[in-house]
This record gives structure tokens, C-alpha cells and sequence, in this order.
């Protein structure tokens, strides 16, 4: 089965408004052009890592929106927005903790 990128725009078009940024304000921000938000924004194209870091980090888009397309993660939204106040040192030991969980995790079920 092959990779289909999911569509993001709308992701995209709703971290612009909650930020009250036009779409001509996102592409200043992030460093792109007012017509590549307009195509982004409507999947009429796919964004390069480039530009793709730069929404993430520029509209403060939780990672899990990006890669499952899904919106509707408040609990893990919450534990991001906590994270990304940590030192890059406690960001990392978080990381490997949850790792270790889900792995026993995965050990204890079977799954």
C-alpha cells in the first residue's frame, strides 16, 4: 500500500486564524510566499520539511496534528504545550521515559 501524505491544509488555515494572522502575516512569519500559504492551505501542494518545521514552530502546531491529522487530542495537546517549557535536557529524559512505558506497556498487553 503506498504513503498518502495526509491533507493538511486545514490544519494549517485553522493555526493561522487562532492566530489571527492573514494569510499574507503567516507567510511573513514563516518565511514563505503569500501564494504558497494559498496553496497549502487548500492540499494543492505539499510543504518541504522546510516550510513544514516553519508552520509547526511559527504557529505552534502540535506535531500529532501534522502526522495523524487528527485535531481532537486536548490531553495530549496539553502535555506538549508543558513539555516545550522544559530544558532540552528534561525534554529528552520525558522522551525515553515514555519510550520505557510504552514498552512495557507493549510487553505487559501483548500489543
Amino acid at each position: 500500500m503506498a504513503y498518502t501524505p495526509p491533507k493538511i491544509g486545514a490544519i494549517f488555515r485553522a493555526a493561522r486564524k487562532e492566530h489571527n494572522l492573514t494569510q499574507e502575516q503567516a507567510a511573513e512569519r514563516i518565511g514563505i510566499s503569500y501564494r504558497e500559504v494559498m496553496d497549502l492551505e487548500n492540499d494543492k501542494r505539499y510543504p518541504k520539511y522546510e516550510t513544514l518545521y516553519a508552520w509547526v514552530k511559527a504557529l505552534s502546531i502540535p506535531p500529532h496534528q501534522i502526522f495523524d491529522g487528527k485535531t481532537d487530542y486536548a490531553e495530549a495537546e496539553r502535555f506538549y504545550e508543558q513539555q516545550m517549557n522544559c530544558s532540552e535536557n528534561e525534554r529528552k529524559i520525558i522522551i525515553e521515559t515514555a519510550r520505557a512505558l510504552m514498552q512495557s506497556l507493549k510487553e505487559t498487553t501483548g500489543k
